[in-house]
Protein backbone atom coordinates (compact mmCIF):
# COMPACT_ATOMS: atom_id res chain seq x y z
CA UNK A 1 0.00 0.00 0.00
CA UNK A 2 0.80 3.60 -0.49
CA UNK A 3 -0.86 7.29 -0.93
CA UNK A 4 -1.95 5.84 -4.52
CA UNK A 5 -3.57 2.89 -3.34
CA UNK A 6 -3.14 -0.83 -2.23
CA UNK A 7 -3.08 -4.29 -4.09
CA UNK A 8 -3.49 -7.42 -2.28
CA UNK A 9 -2.56 -11.08 -3.63
CA UNK A 10 -3.18 -14.13 -2.06
CA UNK A 11 -0.80 -16.97 -2.22
CA UNK A 12 -0.92 -20.49 -1.49
CA UNK A 13 1.47 -22.56 0.11
CA UNK A 14 1.24 -26.49 0.36
CA UNK A 15 3.20 -28.87 2.33
CA UNK A 16 4.32 -32.17 0.22
CA UNK A 17 5.60 -35.03 2.33
CA UNK A 18 9.01 -36.32 1.16
CA UNK A 19 8.57 -40.01 -0.26
CA UNK A 20 9.81 -42.60 2.06
CA UNK A 21 10.68 -46.21 1.10
CA UNK A 22 11.46 -49.29 2.91
CA UNK A 23 12.13 -52.81 1.75
CA UNK A 24 11.62 -55.92 3.88
CA UNK A 25 13.53 -59.34 2.25
CA UNK A 26 12.56 -61.75 4.84
CA UNK A 27 14.45 -64.65 2.96
CA UNK A 28 17.57 -63.26 1.93
CA UNK A 29 18.53 -67.18 0.24
CA UNK A 30 16.70 -68.89 -1.56
CA UNK A 31 16.83 -72.79 -3.05
CA UNK A 32 16.73 -72.97 -6.42
CA UNK A 33 13.28 -73.35 -8.26
CA UNK A 34 11.96 -71.63 -4.51
CA UNK A 35 10.10 -68.64 -4.34
CA UNK A 36 11.57 -65.03 -2.72
CA UNK A 37 9.22 -62.51 -1.75
CA UNK A 38 10.02 -58.76 -1.19
CA UNK A 39 7.80 -56.05 0.62
CA UNK A 40 8.21 -52.33 -0.19
CA UNK A 41 6.31 -50.10 2.12
CA UNK A 42 6.09 -46.45 0.83
CA UNK A 43 4.81 -43.38 1.87
CA UNK A 44 4.39 -39.97 0.51
CA UNK A 45 2.52 -36.84 -0.93
CA UNK A 46 1.99 -36.66 -4.33
CA UNK A 47 1.29 -40.17 -4.04
CA UNK A 48 4.67 -41.87 -5.15
CA UNK A 49 4.52 -44.15 -8.37
CA UNK A 50 6.20 -47.23 -7.32
CA UNK A 51 8.22 -49.17 -9.97
CA UNK A 52 10.72 -52.67 -9.58
CA UNK A 53 14.58 -52.77 -11.37
CA UNK A 54 16.46 -55.73 -10.75
CA UNK A 55 20.37 -56.26 -13.36
CA UNK A 56 19.25 -52.31 -14.41
CA UNK A 57 16.05 -52.92 -15.47
CA UNK A 58 12.35 -52.28 -14.60
CA UNK A 59 10.00 -55.22 -13.97
CA UNK A 60 6.50 -55.76 -15.16
CA UNK A 61 4.17 -58.72 -13.61
CA UNK A 62 5.34 -62.28 -15.25
CA UNK A 63 4.61 -65.92 -15.02
CA UNK A 64 7.48 -65.70 -12.92
CA UNK A 65 7.67 -62.41 -11.61
CA UNK A 66 4.26 -61.28 -9.93
CA UNK A 67 4.35 -57.18 -8.65
CA UNK A 68 1.38 -56.74 -6.51
CA UNK A 69 0.71 -52.89 -5.14
CA UNK A 70 -1.75 -51.21 -2.97
CA UNK A 71 -1.97 -47.36 -2.45
CA UNK A 72 -4.08 -45.06 0.26
CA UNK A 73 -5.17 -41.61 -0.43
CA UNK A 74 -2.68 -40.30 2.10
CA UNK A 75 0.28 -41.57 -0.38
CA UNK A 76 0.92 -44.62 2.09
CA UNK A 77 0.99 -48.33 0.84
CA UNK A 78 2.94 -51.30 0.03
CA UNK A 79 4.03 -52.69 -2.78
CA UNK A 80 4.85 -56.83 -2.86
CA UNK A 81 7.57 -58.20 -5.33
CA UNK A 82 7.31 -62.22 -5.85
CA UNK A 83 9.73 -64.27 -7.52
CA UNK A 84 8.33 -67.92 -8.24
CA UNK A 85 10.27 -70.72 -9.52
CA UNK A 86 13.72 -68.49 -9.35
CA UNK A 87 16.53 -69.65 -10.93
CA UNK A 88 20.21 -68.36 -11.15
CA UNK A 89 19.77 -64.76 -12.61
CA UNK A 90 17.16 -64.15 -10.36
CA UNK A 91 19.61 -63.77 -7.32
CA UNK A 92 21.33 -60.13 -7.33
CA UNK A 93 19.95 -56.34 -5.76
CA UNK A 94 16.46 -55.57 -6.26
CA UNK A 95 15.44 -52.14 -5.86
CA UNK A 96 11.77 -50.25 -5.15
CA UNK A 97 11.73 -46.83 -6.52
CA UNK A 98 9.05 -44.51 -5.66
CA UNK A 99 9.16 -41.04 -7.93
CA UNK A 100 6.31 -38.49 -8.02
CA UNK A 101 6.60 -34.74 -9.39
CA UNK A 102 9.19 -34.03 -6.65
CA UNK A 103 11.95 -36.75 -6.13
CA UNK A 104 12.71 -40.21 -6.65
CA UNK A 105 13.96 -42.23 -3.76
CA UNK A 106 15.38 -46.26 -3.41
CA UNK A 107 15.37 -48.79 -1.17
CA UNK A 108 17.11 -51.94 -2.12
CA UNK A 109 17.80 -55.24 -0.85
CA UNK A 110 20.12 -58.59 -2.28
CA UNK A 111 18.45 -61.96 -2.39
CA UNK A 112 21.05 -65.34 -3.46
CA UNK A 113 19.36 -68.61 -5.50
CA UNK A 114 21.50 -71.45 -4.28
CA UNK A 115 21.67 -73.32 -8.15
CA UNK A 116 23.40 -76.04 -9.41
CA UNK A 117 25.83 -75.89 -11.85
CA UNK A 118 24.01 -74.56 -15.57
CA UNK A 119 26.02 -74.10 -18.87
CA UNK A 120 24.95 -70.97 -20.37
CA UNK A 121 27.11 -71.37 -23.20
CA UNK A 122 28.98 -74.87 -23.40
CA UNK A 123 31.97 -75.70 -25.02
CA UNK A 124 31.71 -76.27 -29.09
CA UNK A 125 33.20 -78.47 -31.55
CA UNK A 126 36.06 -77.03 -33.47
CA UNK A 127 38.33 -77.15 -36.84
CA UNK A 128 41.21 -75.22 -36.54
CA UNK A 129 43.97 -74.93 -38.74
CA UNK A 130 47.76 -75.97 -37.66
CA UNK A 131 49.59 -73.43 -35.96
CA UNK A 132 46.62 -71.11 -35.24
CA UNK A 133 45.19 -70.31 -31.94
CA UNK A 134 42.02 -71.52 -30.86
CA UNK A 135 39.61 -70.77 -27.75
CA UNK A 136 37.15 -73.41 -26.08
CA UNK A 137 34.33 -70.96 -24.47
CA UNK A 138 32.75 -72.68 -20.92
CA UNK A 139 29.90 -70.39 -19.39
CA UNK A 140 28.77 -71.59 -16.59
CA UNK A 141 26.49 -70.07 -13.56
CA UNK A 142 25.54 -71.54 -10.37
CA UNK A 143 25.45 -70.47 -6.78
CA UNK A 144 27.87 -70.68 -5.19
CA UNK A 145 30.15 -70.47 -7.93
CA UNK A 146 30.96 -73.60 -9.51
CA UNK A 147 34.63 -74.35 -10.28
CA UNK A 148 35.23 -75.40 -14.18
CA UNK A 149 38.45 -77.97 -14.78
CA UNK A 150 39.14 -78.62 -18.39
CA UNK A 151 39.57 -82.35 -18.88
CA UNK A 152 42.80 -83.05 -21.85
CA UNK A 153 42.54 -85.67 -24.44
CA UNK A 154 45.93 -86.99 -23.25
CA UNK A 155 45.19 -86.67 -19.77
CA UNK A 156 47.82 -83.89 -19.07
CA UNK A 157 47.59 -80.07 -20.11
CA UNK A 158 49.95 -79.22 -22.94
CA UNK A 159 51.95 -76.93 -22.77
CA UNK A 160 50.57 -74.95 -25.07
CA UNK A 161 47.00 -74.86 -23.19
CA UNK A 162 45.79 -72.14 -20.73
CA UNK A 163 42.98 -71.83 -19.22
CA UNK A 164 41.93 -68.00 -18.54
CA UNK A 165 39.83 -66.24 -15.96
CA UNK A 166 36.91 -66.49 -17.70
CA UNK A 167 37.20 -70.36 -17.49
CA UNK A 168 37.79 -70.70 -21.41
CA UNK A 169 40.97 -72.97 -22.71
CA UNK A 170 43.14 -71.02 -25.06
CA UNK A 171 45.56 -73.47 -27.25
CA UNK A 172 48.12 -71.42 -28.75
CA UNK A 173 49.94 -72.45 -31.91
CA UNK A 174 47.68 -75.68 -32.35
CA UNK A 175 48.99 -78.95 -33.53
CA UNK A 176 48.39 -82.59 -34.08
CA UNK A 177 48.86 -83.36 -30.21
CA UNK A 178 45.76 -81.28 -29.32
CA UNK A 179 43.30 -83.39 -31.43
CA UNK A 180 41.01 -84.83 -29.53
CA UNK A 181 38.33 -84.49 -27.01
CA UNK A 182 37.97 -82.17 -24.75
CA UNK A 183 35.49 -81.81 -21.65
Amino acid sequence: ANVFGKVKHNVVLQVKKPISINVNNPTPSIANHGTATFTCSFSGYPSPQISWIHANQTMTSSLTHVISTSQQPDGSGTSTLTIMDAGALDSGNYICQGSNSLETVQSSSQVVISTPPYLTRPPQSETVIKGNNVRLYCDVIGNPPPNVTWVYPMGGQPFNAHVLQDNSLLISNVDQYNSGTYT
